[in-house]
This record gives C-alpha cells, structure tokens and sequence, in this order.
C-alpha cells in the first residue's frame, strides 16, 4: 500500500460515493428470476475495503427447490470484491468454500487476501451456501438450543471413544424442530447447491465464471461440471474432496497420508534416508513415548508432551502455523526418541526469532555473507522493518477508522455492550447456562422491550440492571431492532461451533452416510499404519458423526452422486502433502476422468493449497488467465524440503 493508495482509502471512507458499476444490483438486479437485494455487509470490519465502491453485499434470491422454481424461496447471501482494474476481464472467480457449513462472508479481508493477485483483473464472487453461514439462518433451531444450552459446548469424557451425547442429543433435537416448522432438509444437498451457483452467478450479472473450489468446495465445483457447467470457463480444484471416496469410512485417511509423505520424503533424500533410516518408526514411538513420559522442561524451555510433537506434524496443514518445521521433523523425531530435545529447543527459539525479525531469512539462506555484505542485508532489512511497520500502523488506523465510521454509536451499541459485559460477569456456571439459554430464545418471537427488561430482570446482577434497564427503556423502536440484531449476532457466535457442525452434517448425514458404514470405518482402521491416529479422541469424533446422522433420513440426492465426474472442461488440481483434511492422494485420483485437467502436488502444502506459496498462487493466477495452456510447474521444485542432518547447524 503507497501513499496513493493510503489517501484513495481515505477518502473512499470519509465521503463514499457509489460505485456505478454495482448500479444494477442496487436496482434489483439484471436477471428477474433471481432478484438481488443489496444489504449492509455484517463483516465485523471490511478491513481496507470501502463498501459501496470495492465491496457490496446483499442476498440473490434462488429457489429452494430447483425442480419446483415458484414454490419455496431461498435468500443466498453474497459478497462481490471487485477487480482492481479498470479494465477488467468479464468473467469472475466464483470462490465455493469449504465446510460445508462454514460460510465466508463474516470474514471477507480474509477472502479478500486469499484471493488478491486474482483480484487484480478480476471481480471475486464468494457467497454463503445453503445451509452456511449467514444463508443457513433458515436452519435455526432456537427452542433446541434455548432449552439445552448446557449441552453447548458441553466436554465428552476425556478417554471415552463411544459417541458425544452432547452433540447427539442437539442434533437430533434441531432435526426434529427444523423439520417441524416445515422445512424439507432433503433439499440442502450439494446436488441443489451446485444448482444455487450458476443461479447466484446469472443474478449478479455474469454469462461466464472460473469456479475456485477449496475443500468441500471441490466437492460442489464437481457437481457443478456433472450437472450445470453452463458459463464455466474453468475449474480451479484445491484440496479436493471427491465424491467417489468413501469420506467418513476413511476419515483418517489424509492423516495416513500426511504421514506417509513426509516419511517418503525423507526416504527420496539421500543424506536424510541414510541419517534416519527408522523416521516412520519412530513417529508412532515417540507418541507413544511422550504420552506415557513426557521430557521435563528447564533451561528456558518447556515440557516435551505428545500435544506439544503432534502438532508440529498435524500443524503443518494450515497456512502459517509452522512454516518450514518439515525440514527439522526427522532430526526432531530422532532426537525425541533419545529423550534429547535439543533440535525442538532450536526450531522453537529460531521461529520466534524468525517472529520478531525477517533478518533470520536471509543468513538461513546465506551464511557465507562477507561483513560489508552483512551490513547491507542488515540495512536493507531493518528499511524493510519500517516500511512493514509504517503500513501495519497506517491500515490499524484505517481499520479502525472504518469501524468507527459503521458503528455509529447509539443506545443499542451501548446496551449490547452492556449486556456481555452483564453475560462475562456471571460468575456461576449454572446462571451463566441460564443467561444463555434465554438469549438464545430472543432469536424468535416479537422483539418486545419486555421481553429485553424481563431478560435483565431474570439474570442480570442486581448492581448493574439499572442501567441495562434505562438503556432498554430510552430505545427508539429502530435501536429495539438493532439491539435485537445485535443479540442474535451475538448467539450466532456462542453457539457457533455446534452450528457449523450441524450445518455440515445435514450434507454429510444425507449424502455421504448412507454411502459409507461403521463396518467400513472398522476395515479401513485395520490399514492404520501409525496406532495413535486410533486414540480415543479421534474414535469418538468418528462415532460422533455416524451417531448423530440417526436423526436424518438418509438418502442419496441422486443414483449416480458418487459415480466420478467426467468433463471436458478446463481443470486445475491442486494437491498438498501436509493435508490432513483431503488426502493429497484424493487430487490425482479425481483427474483420472478429466480429460483437460493439469495435476499438481506440493511438498510443503497443507489444506488450501494456494495459500502456502507465491508459486501455488501464481500457477493458479496463469491458469485462470489461460485455461487451456499447459501452466509451467517448475517453481514446485524449489519448495522441497532441505533435511537437516545430525550435527548439522540449526539455522
């Protein structure tokens, strides 16, 4: 961000002036079938955008039931980021994520980040599924959760591998209302989904689209190729989570690969095989080990525990965690099963180090620099230093000024304030389960001021329900709503965690259980070649989802659903060794029908491949600039993993 930008910004915050271009959506919309309605956007912040001009957001109107288009109605919630140019190309990135159930639009700089070198010449398209995010409010079940809120968030036994009663119980209770107040959950499948995004793409005005799919959004790009690829210029598949794999029968799978790979990876190294010949082996030791005995920390470090081994594995799937911990594994592994933890010790000091100053970059890369040479790359990191300290102060105060600029403090503000500090302050578990429940109830029925006042009354502390009270009683009937809306937001949140898993359920229970089995979860554990990924805490987590699908009626959306795709469009697949969400063996195996598609698998990936790497991103960017030329993949060579070896120096 230059000064330019910084005072465009600015300005687009103090005096917005709409954007023409998004004229049409704020009239409607272009295609009468599926109406737009523009609405505020209910990110907690936009971050740098300016809503109105870079950003707008809204609902597009789709049928619930594409096969009967006038009966039921759905409101998709949508948000475009447009392309930077002035000249941009017509054609869209349609982003489908991941979940199900997960939604993006309460997160839209972080979309707006991922997807940034895409933005340059093209608008970005992201929208709340059904059944996701903002778009699966339809889905509430606010009497379950109301009368049962000690079970939100409620722990299982630390050591029990049979089913979470709690999630169990809600799951089947929220079925149950849902579907007495009449909705038909058979139709929040991927099969009407897939139908939902050429209908959101139409209703904002485009003919043509380049679909990116992360995770589950793989899964519906697929669906999308099968039954309504109209408009699709090309299929980005990142992390692919295919249709013809048994998911939950194999939920363990990515995690056996994850491990696999890196082993293998170490075996193709010459110096790294012959120093840790027993790598594998030792893994599953080590857990072992440290599970029963863990390494005592002192001399400025900590305890050694298998929570604290596991996650420099496992970790290495999300962007960012770990960073480059792959190339220390196998010494760190070797070292560990010696109860010796001097490799740890280092990696842990030099990521902070590396935390604090990107001078550490360079002299891991370089250690043969001459003193003058020093000097300069010492001096040219510390400019850098300031300059990333100047922009991350200019866009604080640029996010903060957007906040301040949406609030707009009034009565409502001040008493939703109020009423979580209220909330946080309860200090009894059991009055605090009280509270929540009758928050939760507020998302339905008239939003009275008694009910608000008799809220208070019930489970505020008696030294601060005065004030709630006044505030409560000096509201303009505009402020009553907000502090409603205010209220539900706020339940979204503390509730959130059983929703999205709920959400994602509603697909997995209805399309994917009735195709695997606990007999097929049972034979694929038998292949478990590593015996801590069998500890309880994965074993319950398995029979958690095949317990908690009792309560849907299981059926296919369609005969074929889990037949492969075959399609002569355009395709990019886009795999990663550290995934333990969907397996890197899941890519290739998708292509095997696709005719046209180009195959890639990245060492130092994880879930969400093209965020690991400028060279992941910039093969994605030429792919969807050129679908059908060969993109060049030689940058994935320089992302293997530089082993260290024993007593080799820890840079």
């Amino acid at each position: 961000m230059d000064a330019v930008e910084l005072i465009a910004i600015v300005t687009g915050l103090l005096g917005p002036e709409p954007a023409p271009v998004f004229d049409v959506l704020r009239n409607g919309g272009p295609n009468a079938a599926y109406p737009v309605t523009v609405e505020p956007c209910e990110a907690e912040t936009l971050g740098l955008e300016i809503e109105g001009q870079t950003v707008i957001c809204g609902t597009v109107e789709v049928p619930e039931n594409h096969d009967a288009p006038n009966a039921g109605r759905l409101a998709i919630e949508f948000a475009i980021l447009r392309a930077q140019s002035e000249a941009p190309f017509a054609d869209p990135v349609a982003y489908l994520h991941g979940g199900p159930g997960e939604g993006t639009l309460g997160s839209l700089p972080r979309v707006a980040g991922m997807f940034a070198e895409h933005r340059r010449t093209r608008d970005i398209v992201t929208f709340d599924q059904r059944s996701a995010g903002l778009t699966a409010r339809n889905l509430r079940c606010v009497d379950s959760l109301s009368q049962n809120a000690g079970l939100v968030g409620a722990l299982p036994e630390p050591d029990s591998t049979g089913p979470d009663e709690a999630i169990v119980s809600l799951t089947a209770s929220c079925v149950a209302e849902i579907e007495d107040r009449g909705v038909d959950l058979s139709l929040y499948n991927t099969v009407m989904n897939a139908r939902d995004v050429r209908a959101v793409v139409q209703g904002l005005g485009y003919d043509d689209y380049n679909i990116y799919g992360i995770s589950y959004g793989t899964r519906l790009a697929l669906e999308v190729m099968r039954t309504n690829p109209e408009g699709v210029r090309s299929v980005t598949l990142d992390s692919v989570a295919p249709t013809t794999v048994r998911l939950y029968d194999e939920l363990l799978g990515p995690h056996q690969g994850m491990l696999d790979a890196i082993v293998r990876q170490c075996a193709d190294d010459p110096g790294c095989a012959e120093a840790y010949p027993d790598f594998g082996e030792q893994i599953s030791q080590v857990v072992t080990d440290l599970r029963a005995n863990p390494i005592p920390g002192g001399r400025g470090t900590v305890e050694v525990t298998a929570d604290l081994y596991m996650p420099l594995l496992q970790g290495r799937n999300l962007a960012g965690l770990f960073g480059d911990v792959t190339e220390y594994l196998p010494r760190i592994t070797a070292e560990l099963s010696e109860r010796k933890a001097t490799a740890l010790d280092r990696y842990v000091a030099l990521a902070e180090e590396e935390r604090i100053s990107p001078m550490r970059r360079i002299f891991r890369a370089r250690v043969d620099l001459e003193p003058d040479e020093q000097a300069l790359a010492i001096a040219a990191f510390q400019a850098a230093d300031l300059m990333e300290a100047a922009e991350e102060l200019a866009t604080t105060a640029l996010t903060q000024l957007e906040r301040d600029l949406r609030a707009e403090p009034n009565i409502a503000a001040e008493f939703s304030a109020g009423l979580e500090a209220a909330y946080d302050g309860i200090p009894d578990d059991g009055a605090r389960t009280a509270m929540l429940g009758s928050l939760l109830a507020l998302q339905d029925g008239p939003q009275t001021r008694e009910r608000l006042l008799q809220l208070i009354t019930d489970h505020v502390l008696p030294a601060t329900q005065p004030r709630l009270s006044n505030l409560v009683n000096a509201m303009t009937e505009e402020e009553l709503s907000e502090a409603y809306a205010r209220i539900i937001e706020r339940d979204e949140v503390l509730a959130g965690a059983f929703l999205t898993y709920f959400h994602q359920m509603t697909y997995a229970c209805q399309e994917d259980i009735p195709w695997n089995s606990r007999e097929g979860v049972a034979a694929f554990h038998e292949t478990i070649r590593y015996p801590f990924l069998l500890e309880p805490t994965n074993l319950r987590a398995i029979e958690t989802i095949y317990a908690a699908c009792d309560a849907f009626d299981q059926h296919l959306p369609r005969p074929d659903f889990h037949e492969p795709v075959t399609s002569d469009l355009p395709v990019m697949v886009l795999s990663g060794l550290a995934d333990t969400q969907t397996s890197w063996r899941w890519g290739p195996k998708s292509a095997e029908t696709l005719p046209n598609a180009q195959t890639f698998v990245f060492p130092g990936a994880g879930h969400g491949v093209f965020q690991f790497s400028d060279c992941a991103r910039d093969m994605t960017v030429a792919f969807i600039h050129a679908p059908h030329r060969p993109v060049p993949g030689r940058c994935i060579a320089g992302l293997e993993p530089d082993f260290f070896l024993p007593n080799e120096p820890l840079r």
